[in-house]
């Protein structure tokens, strides 16, 4: 770690902060309040001819909140980095990150970006937005994502779904399910590109497997390159939740890192087999 363990110091949760933003802007929002009633007004009076102005009204007080809690969600994800000795970016380049999460839809993006070591890996924690589809059919997905990286192992790609991320489903690429104990397989999907099944059950051991279920049963994994990633499908604006993300990474990754590393050659000879075949 940096200077602190990470969660020692709380950080105001995003809703506080948003609320403090509303005090001191409050000539703003009566601004935007004062427009918005002026329009639902000459809605009514005209008879609800002028179906745009009921559209601009709606568009104009969710574009001031969302402005807002965009503003809250940076700040504190800015607060947490500083309270506890990690750096803080806006942005990050969407090449700078790998795994199938991130090849889903188009306009994606990365904000809020915590960086910092863990246990001599370089870890990141991040916003991550995507969206599906165009126009009014369209919708988008935000996540919280906690990210490993191994500078030494290839990995192939490994999921571990949980079963409360819809939108991550049909999503898998070339890999094979693999079927879980009873124990497990109503939190978890399990994913494995084909071929590296022995070592993915290596790496998820029923030990492993209960830790995740007890502690994180909301949080997928996935294993994808360079990088390992945690991540939740919302943006987390909560400390503890914040501080529940990297607990239970912690636990996990403990349970993992011994072999991860005596993978490598495993690894290493499996990708040349493969690609060799391909």
């Amino acid at each position: 770690m940096n200077k602190n363990e990470l969660g020692k110091v709380k950080a105001k949760d995003v809703k506080e902060i948003a609320i403090e933003l509303m005090k001191k802007t409050r000539y703003w929002a009566f601004c935007v309040l004062g427009i918005t009633f002026l329009l639902v007004y000459v809605f009514v009076v005209t008879g609800g001819e002028n179906d745009y102005l009921m559209i601009f009204s709606i568009i104009l007080i969710m574009g001031y909140i969302g402005y807002i809690y965009d503003k809250a969600q940076a700040m504190f994800m800015k607060q947490f980095a500083e309270d506890n000795g990690f750096d803080y970016q806006k942005t990050a380049s969407i090449e700078t990150v790998y795994g199938k999460l991130f090849e889903i839809g188009h306009s994606r993006h990365i904000s809020n970006v915590i960086s910092g070591i863990h246990k001599d890996h370089p870890m990141r924690i991040f916003n991550y937005t995507f969206t599906v589809g165009y126009g009014r059919n369209s919708q988008t997905y935000s996540f919280t994502v906690l990210e490993l990286f191994f500078e030494k192992v290839d990995f192939p790609h490994i999921l571990l779904r949980s079963k409360k991320m819809s939108v991550y489903r049909g999503l898998m690429g070339k890999t094979e399910s693999i079927s879980l104990e009873d124990e497990f397989k109503r939190d978890f999907d399990f994913f494995v590109q084909k071929g590296y099944e022995i070592e993915a059950m290596q790496i998820f051991t029923p030990e492993t497997l209960r830790i995740i279920k007890e502690k994180a049963a909301k949080f997928s994994i996935e294993f994808y390159g360079k990088t390992v990633c945690f991540f939740d499908n919302k943006k987390i604006g909560k400390n503890n939740d914040l501080q529940e993300l990297y607990g239970v990474t912690e636990k996990v990754f403990d349970s993992m890192s011994p072999l991860l590393n005596r993978l490598y050659d495993d690894f290493k000879v499996l990708h040349k087999y493969y690609r060799d075949k391909s």
